[in-house]
């Protein structure tokens, strides 16, 4: 996807980036436990480091690339990540990542690219899943909406 071209978002899933708030990957809303309207005190809870909690928005990428997959019905041929500055720094902190070796903000992580873009939204970085269909390239498009409360 060239900077500044808008394609239609296929799918959106969400991560909170404060350590320990889990929330609903498809609607943001926070995951509370409650019991006949009572909140209980147990529930899921996170005792790691913070680079550990930048663990879990890999897992949401990953998990988004599967499910453009299952959209797709096809293997991917490419599968592009772009992030802005501050999330590609979240990003470079997982042990999955790979950095390139002539270009310090692009990598690979877990099977995709990932590239750096300034001219990308904060904390919204979006992933492109180009595949073909017959003799024609498609792209779908996912995003992850970072929160940030």
């Amino acid at each position: 996807m060239m900077a500044g071209t808008m394609k239609k978002v296929d799918l959106t899933f969400h991560w909170n980036r404060i350590p320990g708030k889990f929330v609903n990957k498809l609607t943001g809303k926070g995951i509370n436990l409650s019991l006949n309207g009572v909140e209980l005190s147990i529930g899921p809870q996170f005792t790691g480091s913070i680079a550990e909690w930048y663990e879990t928005l890999i897992e949401t990428l990953i998990d988004l690339r599967n499910h453009l997959h299952k959209l797709a019905k096809k293997d991917a041929e490419e599968i592009i990540v772009r992030a802005d500055p501050d999330t590609m720094r979240m990003i470079q902190a997982s042990v999955l990542y790979r950095p390139s070796e002539n270009d310090a903000w692009t990598g690979t992580l877990s099977g995709f690219q990932v590239i750096t873009d300034k001219r990308a939204r904060r904390f919204n970085p979006a992933m492109e899943f180009v595949y073909k269909d017959g003799a024609k390239s498609k792209v779908l498009v996912g995003q992850v909406v970072i929160l940030e409360d």
